[in-house]
């Protein structure tokens, strides 16, 4: 099942570049313009995607400041409404990967500028996918 989700999101990427050269995805960035964490750092890049099926898929792709691959992750959700939880579920899902690691030194890198605010910010959600952006907002604590 996790290689048939990669295979549908590197072919959802292909169709999007193939679409329009002059506009970069969301895939076409994470792939050209991946920035490393400072050194002694680890960062997590988080992103969801809607499969074929029906289900959210997120993917997790965990690395060192070189760029060299510790570890990647795909989990598969049902009944998620929208990308805004799709990404929440996929810092849900980053967060307690990295609680079972034992890892606390990370960087977290989402698409989703909406949870990256509130995770930022001072206000309570109470949405779906608001018990992740307090599990985050804890670790950073």
């Amino acid at each position: 099942m996790a290689f048939k989700q990669l295979q549908e999101y590197q072919l959802h990427g292909f169709e999007q570049k193939i679409r329009d050269p002059h506009v970069k995805s969301s895939a076409c960035r994470n792939d050209t313009s991946w920035s490393p964490p400072l050194r002694d750092i680890l960062k997590i890049n988080v992103d969801a995607h809607l499969s074929s099926d029906g289900h959210w898929s997120t993917g997790l792709v965990l690395r060192r400041s070189d760029g060299s691959a510790v570890g990647v992750a795909t989990r598969s959700h049902k009944g998620i409404a929208d990308i805004i939880t799709g990404e929440a579920m996929g810092l849900n899902d980053a967060i307690e990967w990295m609680e079972n690691i034992g890892e606390r030194n990370v960087f977290f890198e989402l698409d989703s500028q909406i949870i990256v605010r509130v995770v930022q910010g001072n206000n309570e959600i109470r949405r779906s996918w608001g018990k992740a952006v307090r599990r985050c907002k804890l670790l950073e604590s």
